[in-house]
């Protein structure tokens, strides 16, 4: 099936289309989409492309000179992370720019290509991860409705194009020691391949196998330890990690969108932070390595949770944060699986997640219970209570309020409109030939509520990048005008 367009290349393309003196860099795991969507955005300008190769013995000059000579307006650089001695050519990138060039380079991930946006380059790059395929635009891209089956086929490749899908350990194994362990290695210079590879895997681990948890999320089977795990991935378990180094490498996962870590909103609990992997097929092939067991709805319902976790951490408001509640420990211990609240603690939002269709919440669910608010969150409001599922969008009215039950998608990206959403999937769901106030049935009025959702969350792009833009003209404005008065000055004297 031939993909269409993403909305990561519309993103591209209107780079291409821009007038800035910024750089756009791709990151992401091997089949993740960054050529295609760059190939897709580039059709019909005027676009030279070029792929680095690992060992072709070109350097960073080799390809100034090639941009020097090149007459394309638009130059895309495929596995940037690859070319040697780049410092002068992380340079020169800028000047292109600033001479009119777009420059789009994409490295197999991005650990490298975010150092250039917090080191040589800092506020000159325009940075995407491309790892976390969201599941809406997964269905959208291949041509899906919404359904169970469609959300387990997301889980299992995870946006992952057929060509890279992982299937079995060996594909597996391959994919993380060509997408991580190698990038990692070449990054840390002052490390060998060897401690790459336990530092990787040692990192995957967490984000499968809590510490602390004597059980496995969801899957309720005795927890593998940690040199287990690193044993069934062929890694040495004898080898003396530097803690630190563990430290670094999950700061470096985490800013390269491996994975997103989550802090427990229960203090007192020995799990203090949970792991978990961007990419859902990823996550269902390590545990399936880890467990030696074949895939089943307790896999999916654990990498379902991540999946949304990821989405809620990486498209909140800047003003939010993100928890989870774990309070193991306690005599009776209370789990809830997302919370969002603003930095003040004087507003919440709950999420549980349900890999199943059923709508039912059990008596004593914590979503129900009043715990959550009154022991770590007295005197906030809580603002919204959703339960992520895979059943159709509908309201249910508890003691606490109402619940509202939504499958995955992009309704999600818009959770602080809670009272807003309550009031559209009431209208929508009335009935499925009941026509509403537009004279839309139930299913046009969610394709339409959909539609309005991308366009909101376009829009938010488009106008973060037009106040990007314009800071940066004002900033150059400002730097002419403190060129011309000291040039003025200067003369005076």
């Amino acid at each position: 099936m031939v993909p269409r367009y993403s909305n990561y290349s519309q993103t591209v393309r209107r780079y291409l289309e821009a007038s800035t003196e910024k750089i756009m860099a791709v990151g992401g795991l091997r089949g993740t989409g960054k050529t295609v969507g760059i190939l897709q955005a580039g059709q019909g300008s005027d676009l030279l492309y070029v792929l680095a190769q690992k060992d072709d013995g070109k350097t960073g000059g080799d390809y100034i000179s090639l941009i020097k000579d090149s007459e394309q307006k638009c130059i895309v650089i495929d596995e940037y992370s690859w070319i040697k001695d780049r410092e002068g050519l992380d340079r020169y990138l800028l000047t292109a720019v600033q001479n009119g060039k777009r420059i789009v380079i994409t490295g197999t991930e991005s650990i490298t290509l975010d150092y250039l946006n917090y080191g040589r380059l800092i506020h000159r790059v325009d940075m995407i991860h491309t790892t976390m395929f969201p599941y809406d635009e997964y269905r959208r891209v291949y041509g899906l409705k919404h359904s169970q089956e469609a959300c387990d086929a997301y889980l299992i490749k995870g946006g992952v194009f057929e060509d890279y899908a992982m299937t079995n350990y060996e594909s597996m194994k391959s994919y993380v020691e060509s997408a991580i362990v190698d990038n990692l290695a070449g990054y840390l210079e002052e490390i060998d391949e060897e401690t790459a590879r336990t530092l990787t895997y040692s990192i995957l681990f967490k984000a499968i196998c809590p510490s602390n948890l004597s059980t496995v999320p969801v899957l309720r089977d005795n927890k593998v330890m940690l040199d287990n795990f690193l044993d069934t991935m062929g890694v040495n378990t004898d080898l003396d990690i530097d803690p630190r180094y563990l430290r670094r490498t999950a700061e470096i996962f985490e800013q390269a969108g491996i994975i997103v870590r989550v802090p427990n909103l229960d203090q007192e609990s020995p799990l203090e932070e949970q792991y978990y992997i961007t990419n859902p097929s990823l996550t269902c092939q390590l545990i399936k390595a880890a467990y030696g067991i074949d895939m089943n709805s307790d896999i999916l319902g654990h990498v379902f949770e991540a999946s949304i976790m990821v989405q809620l951490s990486m498209n909140k408001l800047s003003e939010h944060q993100v928890f989870f509640v774990n309070s193991e420990g306690q005599s009776s211990p209370k789990k809830l699986d997302i919370v969002i609240t603003d930095r003040e603690w004087e507003h919440a939002y709950f999420f549980e997640c349900k890999h199943m269709k059923s709508h039912k919440l059990k008596d004593d669910a914590t979503l129900l219970s009043g715990y959550i608010e009154n022991r770590y969150l007295p005197g906030a409001d809580i603002d919204g209570r959703y339960v992520i599922y895979n059943g159709e969008p509908c309201v249910k009215e508890y003691g606490v309020g109402d619940i509202l039950f939504i499958p995955p998608g992009s309704m999600l990206d818009n959770y602080f409109a809670f009272k807003e959403n309550v009031e559209n999937t009431r209208r929508i769901t009335r009935s499925p030939d009941m026509k509403g106030p537009g004279g839309f049935n139930m299913a046009e009025e969610r394709k339409l509520a959909d539609s309005i959702a991308r366009k909101v969350y376009n829009l938010k792009q488009d106008i973060s990048q037009s106040i990007a833009l314009e800071k940066e003209r004002v900033s150059r404005s400002f730097e002419r005008k403190a060129e011309e008065l000291k040039h003025t000055f200067s003369f005076g004297r």
